[in-house]
């Protein structure tokens, strides 16, 4: 069905396409969007070498991957696909789409495809449905695209460019991140709605961005900068046989149960610390994730998949009886909600091959009580399954990740044995090739640094909790500005804005109407801040002000709005 939506349509239009020879290319100094996203037609990954660059430019200046743009200016959007050698000469539909939400509801973006008339269709994310952009196409080993040039809408966009075989789509695994709003030009004065008030903050260390990067798998990935809510249903919970260790003697069942969701909550926001992404509790009809305590194991699904859950079931499972060291607790639920954010086993990547001893392997859990169909369907068909590096984010290899299980050593070969990197355990003990991860390890933190990046701007300036510890005077983060905040409310709603002091945390708070631009003040006098407080919107994480505004300095402002926070 045809939507007939200017809003949309403006979003999408491109106005043509172009080869240009690789001097042009550089002249235009793209950013690198990086490898691609590719999947056969039934959406299953494959692999492919083709690159991706692209940016929005306003003004005709620079061109960035990811930028806030006020709704009256103009942007052009251009971007270069470096072609898989193994594709070049071949024919391919060319092929743009756009993930767009509205500023009011930005975690439910839509899908929607340009046809080669400028038409927007919303798609269903199979390619069999993809219409062409620009129709039957020579791939050449460089392929340049123009793909806009006026305003944009309203909205958050993200845009998807690539070329579509007879077999497979491919397209920019890292898209186009483009905000856009209307930003008047009348500037309110609102007046602190609440005393200074003293909270308790759990201080937390932030990370320098890196480059590696753990298995995660892309088609089930959440939202980038989504808070997830967690619910908990304690009804088959056995704390008499399993008491918790978070349970002190003789507190309350209520108590203890508020006691074992709040230390859930923080272990698995340990990810939160080095990755755009949250977690907070919530009432279970109202969850993302919704967690049981049954002796059944512990285990979760995978991302995004839980949106697949009937609302009366669980989504992730915490059996006690894995809960009864802090040290078995933490490691467990860290484990489990890497499954429920879409990260998968690490003995599984695509960058490492063991030689698996299945004899071995079909005898040992023979001894557990496993038959040998079922110790191959659970266990080995697993192991040996190569997976597409383009389905993942993936880079070496780690033994120590969170993500792996034990190996023992007569599960691997002789030449496994040999390799420290394979198996960094083999020297140590009497048993293991690897043993199990009790930590985040040095690329799990980078990794989920990858998987759900923050903008760059942001970096790791933004948490469920506030430590302004790096962004403080003699810091490299430290650039000394101070002024006043200009923040623009572009939503239907009305917002409630907090600020943390860098010194106290003590927390203030204002209210800025739907649809209004406002300085803030306090007791009729503008209240000046510096780069390092904290800043929240609504139940949004707290964020360091200088990692989510842009700095005025003609007017000595921090110009700051919702399109700048992430979990909204």
């Amino acid at each position: 069905m045809k939507i007939n939506s200017s809003l949309i349509r403006v979003a999408c239009l491109a106005i043509g396409y172009y080869t240009l020879p690789l001097n042009v290319l550089a002249q235009q100094a793209l950013p690198d969007l990086g490898a691609a996203q590719a999947t056969d037609v039934d959406n299953q990954p494959v692999a492919s070498a083709t690159t991706f660059a692209g940016g929005v430019s306003v003004n005709a200046l620079a061109f960035l991957k990811e930028d806030n743009i006020d709704v009256q200016k103009q942007a052009k959007i251009v971007a270069s696909i470096t072609v898989d050698p193994k594709d070049v000469g071949q024919i391919a539909d060319i092929v743009v789409y756009v993930s767009f939400a509205n500023l009011d509801n930005q975690g439910n973006p839509a899908l929607f495809m340009l046809d080669e008339n400028g038409e927007v269709f919303p798609w269903d994310f199979d390619p069999l449905n993809l219409v062409p952009f620009i129709p039957q196409v020579k791939l050449q080993g460089t392929q340049q695209l123009d793909i806009y040039n006026s305003q944009l809408p309203e909205g958050k966009l993200q845009v998807f460019f690539g070329y579509l075989l007879a077999d497979a789509l491919i397209v920019n695994q890292q898209p186009l991140d483009i905000a856009v709003e209307a930003i008047p030009s009348i500037i309110q004065d609102v007046e602190l709605e609440e005393p200074e008030l003293a909270m308790e903050i759990d201080i937390t260390p932030m990370l320098s961005e890196e480059a590696d990067r753990l298995v995660g798998q892309l088609g089930v990935r959440w939202p980038i900068g989504a808070v997830l809510k967690v619910g908990f249903d304690f009804t088959e919970a056995q704390f008499e046989e399993y008491p918790s260790p978070v349970c002190l003697g003789g507190m309350a069942k209520e108590d203890c149960e508020n006691a074992l969701a709040e230390q859930v909550i923080t272990y698995a926001s340990e990810w939160s610390q080095y990755g755009n992404l949250y977690f907070k509790k919530a009432a279970w009809d109202h969850s993302d994730i919704r967690i049981r305590f049954r002796e059944v194991g512990s285990y979760s699904y995978i991302g995004t998949n839980a949106k697949g859950v009937s609302r009366d079931q669980h989504t992730l499972n915490l059996a006690l009886s894995f809960l009864q060291t802090d040290r078995a607790f933490k490691r467990t639920v860290i484990h489990e909600f890497a499954h429920a954010i879409g990260l998968l086993h690490e003995h599984i990547s695509p960058n490492i091959a063991y030689t698996w001893n299945e004899e071995q392997i079909i005898a040992d859990m023979e001894q557990r009580g496993w038959s040998a169909d079922k110790t191959r369907s659970n266990i080995i068909d697993n192991l040996l399954t190569r997976h597409s590096k383009s389905a993942f984010l993936t880079t070496k290899f780690d033994p120590l990740s969170i993500m792996i299980y034990p190996i023992a050593k007569q599960w691997v070969s002789k030449a496994d044995l040999a390799d420290p990197e394979r198996c960094p355990a083999a020297e140590t003990t009497d048993y293991y090739c690897v043993e199990r991860g009790d930590e985040l390890s040095e690329r799990d933190k980078q990794g989920i640094a990858q998987f759900y990046p923050r903008r760059e701007k942001q970096g790791n300036g933004c948490s469920m909790t506030y430590d302004p510890t790096e962004y403080q005077a003699g810091t490299p983060n430290w650039d000394g500005h101070r002024g006043l905040i200009v923040f623009n409310n572009p939503t239907s709603n009305e917002l409630k804005i907090n600020l943390y002091h860098p010194e106290t945390l003590n927390r203030q708070s204002w209210s800025i109407a739907a649809k209004k631009r406002a300085r803030l003040f306090r007791k009729g006098i503008p209240f000046e801040v510096n780069m390092a407080w904290g800043i929240q919107v609504g139940e949004s994480p707290i964020c360091i002000l200088k990692t989510v505004s842009t700095w005025d300095e003609e007017n000595k402002t921090f110009q700051t709005s919702t399109s700048y926070m992430p979990g909204l």
